[in-house]
This record gives structure tokens, sequence and C-alpha cells, in this order.
């Protein structure tokens, strides 16, 4: 009996170690997940917090920054309607001079090409009267 124990006993202690081996191998997975769990909750708690912390920073500077540009902006968007209603205007008149002017041109234009025919008549007279010298 006793070497028979003796025997099994080799066999014995291989299965408590495989058996401790898979109790380990398991708390390691779950140590290893839980652990992972962790990480994942504490950087996403960290994230939040990174978030929290550059928009607790960062929004009344940039509400100050937008009061100021609206500030600046305000100002010149009233000059540029100035200056956009001068021009128009400036434009608006240009356009009726330059009406104008050639309207005047047109009636010169007129009056020249009316004064030709006469020009031609007399220009015929002296060009017969200076014939009657040579």
């Amino acid at each position: 009996p006793r070497s028979r124990v003796m025997h099994a006993l080799p066999e014995k202690i291989a299965a408590l170690k495989q058996e401790i081996e898979a109790r380990m191998d398991g708390r390691l997975a779950d140590q290893r997940a839980r652990a992972e769990r962790q990480i994942a909750e504490a950087a996403t708690r960290a994230e939040a917090e990174a978030f929290r912390r550059v928009e607790e920073l960062f929004t009344p500077r940039f509400a100050q920054l937008t009061s100021y540009i609206d500030e600046q902006v305000a100002p010149i968007m009233a000059s540029a309607r100035s200056v956009n209603a001068e021009l128009k205007e400036f434009a608006d008149a240009f356009r009726g001079d330059l009406k104008r002017q050639g309207e005047d041109l047109n009636s010169r234009i007129g009056d020249l090409g009316a004064e030709v025919p006469l020009l031609d008549a007399r220009l015929a007279r002296l060009g017969g009267a200076v014939g009657g010298f040579e």
C-alpha cells in the first residue's frame, strides 16, 4: 500500500499543480480584466475632467474675445456701410455726369453732322472762286 501511495503521489502533485495553475490563471485573468476596466474608467474620468478644466479655463477668455471682436466689428461694419453709401452716391453721380456728357457729345456730333453739308457747299464755292483767280 505504501508504494502505491508513493506512486500516486507524483500524479496527485501534478494534478494539484495543474489545478493551482488553472486557478491562478483564472485569478490573473480576472485581475487583468478588472485592472483594464479600472484603467479605462480612470482614463474616461480624466478625459472628462480635462475637457471640463479646459472649458473652465477658456470659456471666459473666449467670451472676452467674442465681445472684443463684436465691439471691433460693429464700427467697422458701420464704416463700411457708410463708405458703401458714399461710393453708391458717387457712382450714381458719376454715371449721371457721364450720361449728360454723352448726350452733350451726341448733340454736338449731330450739330456737326448738320454743318457738314453746309461746309461742303461753302468749300465748293470757295474752290470755284479760287479756281477763278488762277
